[in-house]
């Protein structure tokens, strides 16, 4: 697990770039374990995750704050569980795990799936790459 969270933190410091001289409360990656521990992730979410994330880093506004790279992690995490699981938690309770507002995370959910065009499906061969990239 130690592995794949440094390798969410490499990507969204490289792709989201310009956040990384931001002051925030916690570093990327407690941020990044905190959510994982309290939604009790697993290794195969976070890759489905991954791949989303490399789906949208191109599309996001870098203007718009609410696009930073801590709140789109969160989001493709939501969109990872909820495509995986046939249970998952509702944005009431990842509002608990994240601090963000439910209204909030409902609308970039939306938003993130408008800017992936819904494309949640992916390939054994990306799900592969994600693995092996991660080794």
């Amino acid at each position: 697990m130690d592995l794949t969270i440094q390798y969410i933190t490499r990507n969204i410091n490289y792709y989201w770039y310009y956040e990384i001289n931001k002051i925030h409360k916690i570093p990327l990656n407690v941020f990044i374990r905190h959510i994982i521990k309290e939604s009790r992730t697993n290794e195969i979410i976070l890759k489905i995750a991954i791949i989303y994330l490399l789906r949208i880093k191109d599309k996001i506004d870098i203007n718009d704050e609410s696009q930073c790279g801590r709140r789109m992690f969160l989001i493709a995490l939501i969109l990872a569980t909820k495509y995986w699981n046939d249970y998952y938690y509702t944005n009431k309770a990842w509002s608990k795990i994240s601090g963000l507002p439910t209204e909030e995370i409902f609308n970039l959910e939306f938003l993130f799936l408008e800017k992936i065009d819904y494309k949640l499906h992916f390939s054994s061969n990306e799900y592969k790459s994600i693995s092996n990239n991660i080794k």
